[in-house]
């Protein structure tokens, strides 16, 4: 009997504790990746997410504009995070100028 590579890595992440920490790297990832469709290429050098904890997220901005850019599609980003990972990971985001 097969038993798929998916569940195997996903109970031994989960067994050494390191699962969590593995979901918030991914919620990164994707945000930048929305970022990207949303504003383009060149938005990526002045914006950074730098963490997750306690479901908001904080964001590097180089720039108040670039946080402003970002605040108008808040909403449109934490929907499509949350529908990424099938539940609500990310509530806010917080900006760090």
């Amino acid at each position: 009997m097969f038993i798929p590579i998916k569940k195997l890595v996903g109970k031994s992440l989960k067994k050494f504790g390191v699962a969590e920490a593995v979901e918030k790297s991914l919620v990164l990832e994707e945000f930048s990746k929305i970022i990207k469709e949303l504003l383009g290429t060149k938005s990526i050098k002045r914006i950074r997410p730098l963490y997750v904890k306690n479901s908001v997220l904080t964001v590097a901005c180089l720039s108040s504009v670039a946080a402003q850019e970002i605040k108008l599609h808040e909403r449109e980003i934490t929907e499509r995070i949350n529908k990424k990972f099938k539940k609500e990971i990310i509530k806010e985001l917080r900006f760090v100028l």
